[in-house]
């Protein structure tokens, strides 16, 4: 079985479930695709797409990210956290990082730090 898991800031709209299930799902028999999105609330019109996929045999979901960092960071006990944090540090700073990708994450640790974040 294969998973497949897709990160992305940009709305999953029919189209888009068309075009990954036409050039990612189908060719490679993926039978899991999950997207990591901002909000896990899909149109009806996704739904719908996904659920035909479903009966050939191919799971789309989504998953809001905050939450799933959030559940997966409570989840992983505090040398679990530190392990991931650290990892996603040594990632962020990594040659090759777009500064816009540092910057936002400077942004998101500065506000879940902050009194205010909480």
């Amino acid at each position: 079985m294969l998973l497949a898991a897709e990160v992305t800031e940009r709305p999953v709209d029919r189209s888009r479930i068309v075009a990954t299930f036409n050039t990612k799902i189908a060719p490679t028999g993926i039978e899991d695709y999950l997207f990591f999105v901002k909000q896990d609330k899909q149109a009806a019109d996704v739904l719908q797409q996904t659920r035909q996929y479903f009966s050939q045999g191919h799971e789309v979901n989504f998953v809001d990210i905050q939450k799933w960092i959030v559940m997966s960071l409570a989840t992983l006990g505090r040398k679990g956290r530190e392990s991931f944090i650290g990892e996603l540090a040594r990632s962020v700073e990594a040659d090759g990082i777009p500064k816009f990708l540092k910057m936002a994450w400077n942004e998101i640790i500065a506000h879940i730090t902050s009194t205010s974040g909480r």
